[in-house]
């Protein structure tokens, strides 16, 4: 796991931003476990997925869930975000054009998580 890398060699922050699960599932497990390697980390910011796939609100739920059991974890809501704004993304409608308004507004919504 890339977290486990950072951590072992002292790059991780003491705000972390995770974004995961558009390409596949995330469950309660994977994210206690990600909070473990994350132990000491003032601030674990999840970004909720906006993705066509059967899993999305299954990792949407885990996020969830998973930032309610945590104090120092909290939740970016790009998935409600994505989701009022589909003119963002590309065809597929889960890839946003790069320097985009969608892009900008993902980066605006991780910044305010994180301040």
């Amino acid at each position: 796991m890339v977290v486990g890398q950072l951590k072992a060699v002292g790059a991780l922050g003491s705000i972390v931003v995770i974004d995961l699960g558009t390409n596949g599932p995330v469950t309660a497990v994977d994210f206690d476990d990600m909070m473990s390697l994350l132990a000491g980390v003032s601030r674990v910011v999840f970004v909720t997925v906006h993705v066509d796939r059967p899993w999305q609100d299954e990792v949407n739920e885990a996020l969830t869930a998973g930032v309610a059991r945590y104090p120092t974890a909290q939740l970016a809501d790009w998935a409600a975000l994505a989701a009022a704004h589909p003119e963002w993304f590309g065809p597929d409608g889960t890839h946003l054009p790069i320097d985009g308004p969608g892009a900008q507004a993902l980066a605006a919504l991780i910044a305010t998580a994180c301040a």
